[in-house]
Protein backbone atom coordinates (compact mmCIF):
# COMPACT_ATOMS: atom_id res chain seq x y z
CA UNK A 1 0.00 0.00 0.00
CA UNK A 2 2.44 2.59 0.99
CA UNK A 3 4.65 1.61 -2.19
CA UNK A 4 1.83 2.41 -3.96
CA UNK A 5 1.23 5.94 -2.71
CA UNK A 6 4.79 6.84 -3.01
CA UNK A 7 4.61 5.56 -6.69
CA UNK A 8 1.38 7.92 -6.84
CA UNK A 9 2.76 10.82 -5.29
CA UNK A 10 6.86 10.49 -7.10
CA UNK A 11 4.24 10.41 -10.38
CA UNK A 12 2.30 13.34 -9.46
CA UNK A 13 5.73 15.24 -8.60
CA UNK A 14 7.12 14.26 -11.48
CA UNK A 15 4.36 15.88 -13.91
CA UNK A 16 4.35 18.88 -11.80
CA UNK A 17 8.18 19.47 -12.47
CA UNK A 18 7.60 18.78 -15.76
CA UNK A 19 4.75 21.71 -16.26
CA UNK A 20 7.36 24.02 -14.35
CA UNK A 21 10.41 22.89 -17.05
CA UNK A 22 7.94 23.80 -19.33
CA UNK A 23 7.17 27.28 -17.66
CA UNK A 24 10.31 28.41 -17.30
CA UNK A 25 11.60 27.53 -20.96
CA UNK A 26 8.49 29.82 -21.98
CA UNK A 27 9.84 32.29 -19.96
CA UNK A 28 6.72 32.63 -17.99
CA UNK A 29 7.60 32.28 -14.49
CA UNK A 30 7.94 34.92 -12.49
CA UNK A 31 10.83 37.06 -12.17
CA UNK A 32 14.09 35.24 -10.30
CA UNK A 33 11.91 31.71 -9.84
CA UNK A 34 13.50 28.64 -11.58
CA UNK A 35 11.52 25.34 -12.13
CA UNK A 36 12.76 24.02 -9.43
CA UNK A 37 10.99 26.46 -7.23
CA UNK A 38 8.01 26.43 -9.56
CA UNK A 39 7.61 22.66 -8.98
CA UNK A 40 7.62 23.18 -5.53
CA UNK A 41 5.03 25.71 -5.63
CA UNK A 42 3.20 23.55 -7.61
CA UNK A 43 3.88 20.42 -4.94
CA UNK A 44 2.57 22.58 -2.52
CA UNK A 45 -0.40 23.90 -4.02
CA UNK A 46 -1.74 20.19 -5.96
CA UNK A 47 -0.18 17.85 -3.62
CA UNK A 48 -2.68 15.36 -1.77
CA UNK A 49 -2.40 16.67 1.75
CA UNK A 50 -3.50 20.32 0.40
CA UNK A 51 -6.32 18.74 -1.31
CA UNK A 52 -7.94 16.76 1.82
CA UNK A 53 -7.06 19.70 3.85
CA UNK A 54 -9.61 21.85 1.11
CA UNK A 55 -12.09 19.23 0.93
CA UNK A 56 -12.49 17.34 4.14
CA UNK A 57 -10.85 19.78 6.85
CA UNK A 58 -12.14 22.80 5.74
CA UNK A 59 -15.26 21.20 3.54
CA UNK A 60 -14.89 23.91 0.62
CA UNK A 61 -17.06 22.92 -2.49
CA UNK A 62 -15.13 22.27 -5.76
CA UNK A 63 -15.91 25.62 -7.58
CA UNK A 64 -14.47 27.48 -4.39
CA UNK A 65 -11.06 25.25 -4.32
CA UNK A 66 -11.08 25.51 -8.21
CA UNK A 67 -10.57 29.55 -7.99
CA UNK A 68 -8.97 29.64 -5.21
CA UNK A 69 -6.25 27.11 -6.61
CA UNK A 70 -6.00 29.28 -9.82
CA UNK A 71 -5.92 32.43 -8.21
CA UNK A 72 -2.85 31.58 -5.84
CA UNK A 73 -1.39 29.20 -8.55
CA UNK A 74 -1.58 32.42 -11.48
CA UNK A 75 -0.33 34.76 -8.39
CA UNK A 76 2.45 32.35 -7.09
CA UNK A 77 3.96 31.15 -10.44
CA UNK A 78 3.31 34.08 -12.83
CA UNK A 79 4.11 37.06 -10.81
CA UNK A 80 2.45 40.50 -12.35
CA UNK A 81 0.51 38.98 -14.60
CA UNK A 82 -0.94 37.11 -11.35
CA UNK A 83 -2.54 40.62 -10.00
CA UNK A 84 -5.42 39.64 -12.93
CA UNK A 85 -8.39 38.10 -11.65
CA UNK A 86 -9.93 34.96 -13.16
CA UNK A 87 -13.35 35.23 -15.30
Amino acid sequence: MREGLRTAEQGLHDGLAHIARRLADLGALRQGMDAGQATDVLWYYLNNSSYFTLTDTLAWPAERIAGWLYDALVFGLLGDAGEMPHT
